[in-house]
């Protein structure tokens, strides 16, 4: 398994307007091949941590122009650019 972490500081003001946005485009995310599911966390006021599962790192790599396309529907909703982080599963509590 290999998983992309994505650091989202957005607008507060633009919240709602911001995941009425990635609800529209839970569809096209799902869709990228490799993916087997995307989540987000709010971890301040104003930032996202979105974790997504691939199955292989080739898959997320290739992934890539899709997600910068999804990206760029939101990103008058964001303070700054999205920092992202990515590697392979090393450890799991999973059997």
């Amino acid at each position: 398994m290999h998983y992309r972490l994505t650091k989202l500081k957005f607008i507060p003001e633009y919240y709602d307007q911001l995941f009425r946005t990635m609800d529209n485009q839970k569809v096209e995310m799902m869709a990228i091949p490799g993916v087997r599911w995307i989540d987000s966390i709010q971890i301040s006021k104003d930032e996202l941590m979105v974790f997504a599962q691939y199955e292989k790192k080739e898959q997320a790599e290739a992934a890539l122009p899709k997600v910068a396309e999804l990206l760029g529907n939101i990103k008058q909703f964001l303070a700054s650019p999205p920092e992202r982080v990515n590697g392979d599963v090393v450890w799991t509590s999973r059997s």
